[in-house]
């Protein structure tokens, strides 16, 4: 085996063989399903695993520089950038469940956190973030973030907003 080819990728190479060869050898399709070369297409990937690769998380140092930098902007989307990130950080949130995407096939409403469910003082927010695919019960989440006091606390960011 190759050595450049991803395991994960082997299986589709495999498949090509087959449709190349399959004009010389009618019985190959049937061989490519032999529990052998299953069985040894599940080793290879199990061996030679890649490792996922993933972006740094952000430290707090990055977050107070971004916050220098906008806090005092005048403009409507740097401050809720700035507001997204700071929700986003504290509630351990990915960027997917914070926006609504733009693309049409991606957009799913049950998804969209409602204003009846956003409750917002000056100690704490909390909202309810309605589904996701790992959410047997279809009851969501319901994320608190507390007030820090600092400077750059998140609630008082997200008060320009209600």
């Amino acid at each position: 085996m190759c050595h450049h080819i991803k395991p994960k990728s082997i299986s589709s190479y495999l498949s090509g063989i087959c449709n190349q060869l399959e004009v010389f050898y009618l019985n190959i399709r049937r061989n490519c399903l032999h529990p052998i070369v299953k069985q040894t297409l599940k080793g290879c990937k199990k061996i030679h695993q890649s490792i996922a690769s993933r972006k740094c998380p952000l430290q707090w140092t990055e977050l107070t520089r971004v916050h220098d930098k906008l806090h005092s902007s005048s403009s409507f989307d740097n401050l809720l950038f700035l507001t997204l990130l700071f929700v986003g950080f504290f509630a351990l949130m990915r960027l997917g469940e914070l926006v609504f995407p733009n693309k049409i096939d991606l957009q799913d409403f049950r998804k969209v956190i409602m204003c009846l469910f956003f409750i917002a003082d000056d100690e704490h927010i909390e909202f309810n973030l309605p589904t996701h695919k790992a959410d047997h019960t279809f009851e969501g989440n319901w994320i608190l973030i507390k007030a820090t006091g600092d400077r750059d606390d998140p609630i008082k960011l997200t008060q320009f907003y209600v």
